[in-house]
């Protein structure tokens, strides 16, 4: 500590001014705190003070950056001012400070305060020994008080966390005493924790005199120890001579009403330092649950330090009831009884709906309890079609009573599905041994079912059977069960993948841990995955996964993008899964490759508008504005963590979509190795590369422009992090024919050629670089001159492009003269385009095997009519691809010989992967020129490989044989951990 000031404790009065810095103070030995010996506190503090007791110093403190710790907790205070005027005239305590500000103004002493208000309570209440031994205070006392809370909750946390009060909290007052007393308490508060307990929007108001305080009590809801829960919940209270009057309603509007209330008196009989002894009377009151009327009749309930006396207490609607009776001590012959008739189960959903039971069924029979201090329940009950989580379980039986040779208590219980005895639990418990289990639970295909909202975090909809034998030893708090259980016609649904699996396996319990030996998990399409692994439980709660998953051609991902925002689509995989965790912090670890009907989208916000002129603009950020922006992706996991290393395969399209609404997408195919990481905040990453092998890129603009174009093979993206903030490489092409005449102005150059007007897409995805360009892929040299000399400059190139994708033709060359040709056949060459696409679009629907093209367009004065028929398949597994056209001219001088045209390629994977592929093709060439062939055909053999440097040409082969090595010996490494841990366990 560094002190510098003057401490004067030798004048009259007392003088303090001092500035003090005190670094990691221990207050364990100082009792502040006598559980935490790391209690430290680190603060600069100013003080100027002067007086010689509490009650009468004058002056201010000043805290500043000051720094509480505990081992596990926290809190910084950076400004607390603390201002304290005693005199002849008022006294005056001020606190300002980031958490609360508060002040107590009049005449008090500041060390009687807590006496005034404990003295106050004892004068209503002498039976509770409040006062040992009454303090001598002022004679007269005239104070008002008020307390205002800010950012409170971090106050709470750190030093009182069963207790809390929120923020906007008010707490205001006064108390005057004289010849009479009155005081009076208002404190108002959004929200409220006292341990277990919370209490929402509470309001209290008291006002006391010599005699008595009455106080009302209102609140929107009160939770009681996360149980039972009321609603526009009010108590109003009188309180003289030992005794409490009490007047209570509620009223909950939910699926059902549930609406009540309770009046009478609590009087406390005993004299001062005596053992408590109450006396409870309820008038006769009603209830509404669940839409149903019941009345309590009057009752007395006597209670002290060695006994429990129920006079009468009946509950009942119509001709069910619950009743109960008679003295609970310690006395051989004393019993509480319990007697059920016809009473709805479901009742208790009221008391039990903010866990994660929910009851149904009808009760009859009778109960007792023995024993004061280690209360024993003997019964004899049976439920009529006992429902748990909304699901039947069937008629049970319950016996129990006490075996004076063994000291325990025997159990019977039998749960009954029509004639078949799906539950049968016997054995014993036993008091006097901590309450040790010894009993056997024999299963008979009974439900899964109900274990549903144990597990909602991950799955969903879990059914199936359960057969098998099993034990339940240790205590009520520590149980372990063992034994084995046969599963039939298990099912359930991952939720985050949307995917559902069957099963029917054995499983084995070893000490509350949930043992996986090779389960055999079935998709919707009978694909196959291998489940082992562990799910360990701390006595049958805090599930913990230890599994591991091995996936062939498995149905893995079945999601829209209402389910993720992200990605989303259809999945087939094969590979290896690793899930580790919590529950309520799931890792899921991936290692993965695609496989055939694998459909993955990957959606960005806004459409992609694409042009140089002013009149289409490109949507990047940046032109948003800022309430258009929107949020980086995040995805729901509610804490889990997903690292998904996936092998990407040409069986595997992926879909980058622009505008859903548009259908501006870009679909491919290809090959690559990418990782997508999510971690429990919903962050979502993607690293890797994406080499395109073929594709389609539907190119739209506003209603004008719809042209699928071709993305070329050999593009490709690249992911660093950000999903939508790609590097992209990407070549497209839309390929139709036009007339070279209206760029040559010769109007007898009527041939049409085929034209690829080229898109390329670079640097950002958000932020493309966009390129335009024309091709001749299959014309002579002469008309590539033709074209380059035409097309001179990039405002040009943009025009000609434009009218291609629009017309279908090249705009006229500026002569200056009347060229002669027509532009109104614009409308005509679009509703030609659409007509075309719309019935391809028909034609296609008429299998999934194959798909249909027709391309007509319409001609001009010099040109002729064209009619192309295109038509593409799949065959032997998607390995051959076949892709043919016919291009027939239809005006009347064609030669119907020499005016039909055809295109074939054919394409074959001669290995899975697509690597090593063979290839054949006829295309029909470009030319005027009746001396050259009308086609061209070629075939060949080629392979593909990735690389960076050229001692990497060879690294793939052993990579993959590495792999696959790895991929084999990992469900192994898990059996045999799995069976050390069965052994540790035993042991």
């Amino acid at each position: 500590m560094n002190f510098n000031g003057l401490l004067d404790l030798s004048s009259s009065i007392r003088k303090y001014d001092f500035t003090a810095n005190v670094l990691k103070a221990n207050l364990f030995p100082l009792h502040i705190n006598k559980k935490d010996p790391n209690y430290t506190a680190s603060f600069l503090v100013h003080a100027n003070l002067s007086g010689n007791q509490v009650d009468d110093i004058n002056g201010e403190v000043k805290l500043l950056n000051s720094l509480f710790t505990k081992s596990e907790a926290q809190i910084q205070v950076y400004d607390l001012l603390l201002q304290l005027q005693n005199d002849s005239l008022q006294n005056k305590v001020v606190v300002n400070s980031d958490f609360l500000d508060g002040e107590i103004v009049g005449h008090f002493k500041l060390t009687q305060l807590v006496d005034e208000y404990i003295q106050l309570a004892d004068t209503y209440m002498p039976s509770l020994g409040l006062v040992k031994e009454r303090k001598q205070l002022l004679a007269k006392s005239d104070f008002k008080y008020q307390l205002s809370l800010k950012n409170s909750e971090p106050l709470f946390a750190f030093f009182t966390p069963n207790y809390m009060l929120n923020p906007n909290s008010v707490v205001e007052g006064e108390l005057k005493r004289d010849e009479t007393l009155t005081a009076k308490l208002h404190l108002q508060s959004p929200k409220v924790k006292l341990n277990n307990s919370e209490i929402e929007n509470m309001v209290l108001n008291s006002f006391a005199t010599d005699t008595s305080i009455s106080m009302d009590f209102g609140c929107s809801e009160f939770d009681l120890s996360r149980r039972i829960s009321f609603d526009n919940f009010t108590l109003f209270a009188h309180i003289d001579s030992n005794r409490i009057d009490f007047n209570s309603r509620w009223l909950n509007w939910d699926s059902t009403l549930h609406k009540g209330g309770l009046k009478g008196n609590l009087a406390f009989n005993n004299l001062p330092g005596q053992k408590l002894k109450a006396n409870l009377n309820v008038d006769s009151s009603f209830f509404i649950i669940s839409d149903s009327v019941w009345v309590l009749s009057p009752v007395n309930i006597l209670i002290d330090s060695s006994r429990i006396t129920v006079d009468d207490f009946k509950l009942a609607h119509n001709g069910e009831y619950f009743k109960a009776w008679g003295e609970l001590t310690e006395a051989a012959g004393d019993s509480l009884h319990f007697d059920f008739k016809d009473f709805n189960f479901g009742n208790l959903n009221f008391f039990t709906r903010s866990s994660t039971f929910k009851f149904g069924g009808i009760l009859n029979g009778q109960a007792q309890l023995h024993g004061f201090k280690r209360p024993l329940f003997f019964a004899s009950l049976n439920v009529k079609s006992l429902e748990l989580n909304d699901e039947l379980l069937g008629d049970t039986y319950i016996e129990s009573q006490w075996n004076s040779r063994k000291e325990s208590i025997e159990i019977e219980a039998d749960i009954l599905r029509g004639m078949l005895k799906t539950l049968e639990i016997n054995g014993d418990i036993y008091p006097r041994r901590n309450g040790q289990l010894d009993l056997a639970l024999n299963f008979e295909k009974f439900r899964l079912n109900f274990i549903n909202p144990y597990l909602n975090t991950v799955f969903s909809d879990i059914r199936g059977l359960a057969s098998g034998y099993m034990t339940l030893t240790g205590t009520a708090g520590e149980p372990k069960l063992n034994g084995d259980l046969k599963l039939q016609k298990a099912a359930l649904t991952v939720d985050y993948l949307k995917t559902r699996y069957n099963f029917t396996s054995d499983i084995s319990i070893t000490n509350n841990n949930i043992v996986f030996d090779g389960v055999e998990l079935f998709d919707k399409y009978i694909n196959t995955a291998t489940l082992n692994g562990m799910i360990r439980t701390e006595y049958l709660k805090n599930f913990n996964l230890n599994l591991s998953l091995q996936p062939q051609n498995f149905y893995c991902l079945n999601t829209t993008q209402e389910d993720n925002q992200s990605f989303f689509g259809q999945a087939f995989a094969s590979g290896l899964i690793r899930i580790t965790g919590p529950t309520s912090a799931l890792k899921f670890d991936i290692r993965a490759t695609t496989e055939p009907g694998t459909e993955f989208n990957i959606p960005l916000s806004g459409s992609e508008e694409l042009s140089e002129y002013d009149f289409i603009r490109i949507i990047t950020a940046d032109t948003l504005t800022e309430s258009e922006e929107k949020e980086e992706y995040k995805v729901n996991l509610s804490g889990m963590q997903l690292d998904f290393n996936l092998n990407v395969t040409p069986e595997a399209e992926v879909k980058i979509i622009f505008d859903p609404t548009m259908g501006d997408e870009i679909s491919t195919r290809g090959n690559g190795d990418l990782r997508i990481a999510i971690n429990s905040l919903g962050d979502f990453k993607m690293i890797g590369d994406y080499v395109i092998e073929s594709g389609t890129y539907l190119f739209t603009l506003r209603d004008v422009i719809n042209k699928r174009f071709k993305v070329e093979q050999g593009s490709s993206l690249q992911w660093s992090g950000d999903p939508v903030n790609a590097n992209i490489n990407i070549s497209t092409f839309y390929r139709t024919k036009a007339s070279l005449a209206d760029l040559t102005g010769d109007p007898n150059s009527t041939y049409r050629y085929t034209i690829d007007c080229k898109l390329g897409l670079s640097g950002k995805l958000m932020e493309p670089v966009i390129q335009y360009d024309i091709h001749l892929p299959f014309a002579e040299q002469e008309q590539r001159d033709q074209l380059s000399a035409a097309i001179h400059s990039n405002e040009e190139m943009g025009k000609q492009f434009l009218s291609l994708l629009v017309l279908n033709r090249f705009l006229l060359k500026e002569t200056g003269e009347n060229s002669g040709f027509d532009n109104t056949n614009i409308a005509g060459v679009n509703a030609s385009e659409l007509l075309s696409n719309q019935v391809s679009n028909w034609l296609s629907q008429i299998s999934d095997e194959f798909d249909i093209g027709v391309n007509y367009r319409p001609g001009t004065d010099i040109s002729p009519q064209e009619l192309e028929v295109a038509l593409s398949t799949q065959l032997l597994n998607d390995r051959l691809s076949i892709n043919g056209s016919v291009d027939m001219k239809t005006n009347a001088e064609a030669d119907q010989a020499n005016d039909i045209l055809g295109n074939l390629d054919v394409d074959y994977k001669i290995t899975r992967s697509g690597k090593l592929r063979a290839r054949a093709y006829n295309r029909a060439n470009d030319n005027e020129l009746v001396n050259y062939s009308k086609y061209t055909q070629g075939v060949g053999v080629f392979y593909t490989e990735e690389f960076d440097k050229f001692n990497e040409i060879g690294s793939w082969y052993r990579k993959n044989k590495n792999e696959k090595k790895k991929n084999r010996t990992a469900t192994k490494k898990q059996k045999e951990a799995v069976r050390e841990e069965e052994i540790q366990e035993q042991e």
